[in-house]
């Protein structure tokens, strides 16, 4: 049943929370009326009731008591209500800039393919998409967010080559040559599916790069279409397990549908040249 669901997102967060809030704020009023009601008994007992005045006025000190820890209770809730809302805040604001992103790196594929940006493909790529795409997903200082485009190596296509990356070193990406088997990467190229990992060191087939000088944790892999061939995978890891929340795999995979499309223009255009000057 559709009312049974349980409520997922920006929006179910915000009712829970605003839910909370009124829920806790009516149980006090009613806590109140009672102890209003008590004290009026009591009054009408100290006046010559039947039942003993010091009863009344037991059930009114307690009532009292009740009240005021429901009120520190309340006040302790409205103010992690202050840190949701806070929370909300900062989701929004995430979601807003990878729209923005995903949106400007549209533009700038329309304008560079039109000749309107005075720049290659590549640096396009890199300073255009990967560079910011970097910074968005680092939401944490000590996080080391990294992004690299892989192909087959041109002298030997058993091996990776990092043709366009963000946050690699200069080094790493110019000695990266592993074996496409012996990789995760392997999996989205030769099934042309995502692939994600939540925590890349529980995996049986995993071994860390040799020469790396930062190890990870998390990685999503796509695979680089150009029709119905695969030129490659586009990785994103990050050196924090767990790294990547369902809005960032939704913003890694819009940048990865606008990468298939720059990465197949790019290793067209060597073909196009050489074609050209026969």
């Amino acid at each position: 049943m559709e009312g049974s669901q349980p409520r997922k997102g920006l929006e179910g967060r915000g009712g829970q929370v605003v839910e909370a809030a009124i829920v806790g704020l009516a149980g006090d009023i009613l806590k109140y009326v009672v102890l209003a009601a008590i004290a009026l008994v009591a009054l009408t007992v100290w006046q010559g009731g039947s039942i003993p005045a010091w009863v009344a006025v037991l059930a009114v000190l307690v009532v009292t008591a009740v009240a005021m820890l429901r009120g520190r209770r309340l006040r302790r809730h409205l103010g992690a209500a202050d840190g949701e809302a806070a929370i909300l805040d900062y989701a929004l604001a995430r979601h807003e800039n990878y729209t923005s992103h995903v949106a400007e790196v549209l533009d700038n594929l329309q304008r560079v393919i039109a000749g309107d940006l005075d720049t290659s493909m590549g640096d396009y790529i890199e300073r255009g998409i990967s560079a910011p795409a970097r910074e968005y997903l680092t939401t944490d200082p000590s996080e080391n967010v990294r992004l690299a485009i892989l192909t087959p190596r041109g002298d030997d296509t058993s091996r990776w080559q990092m043709v366009l990356t963000a946050g690699h070193s200069l080094t790493g990406r110019e000695k990266y040559h592993e074996r496409i088997v012996d990789t995760l990467s392997r999996f989205a190229f030769e099934s042309g599916n995502p692939q994600s990992w939540d925590d890349v060191t529980e995996e049986r087939m995993f071994a860390p790069t040799p020469e790396a000088t930062r190890p990870f944790r998390s990685m999503i892999s796509l695979p680089i279409r150009n029709g119905d061939d695969i030129l490659g995978v586009f990785n994103v890891i990050s050196a924090e397990p767990h790294a990547f929340d369902p809005a960032e795999e939704r913003y890694i995979a819009s940048l990865g549908g606008v990468i298939n499309v720059a990465v197949g223009i790019l290793l067209k255009e060597p073909t196009q040249e050489a074609d050209g000057s026969e």
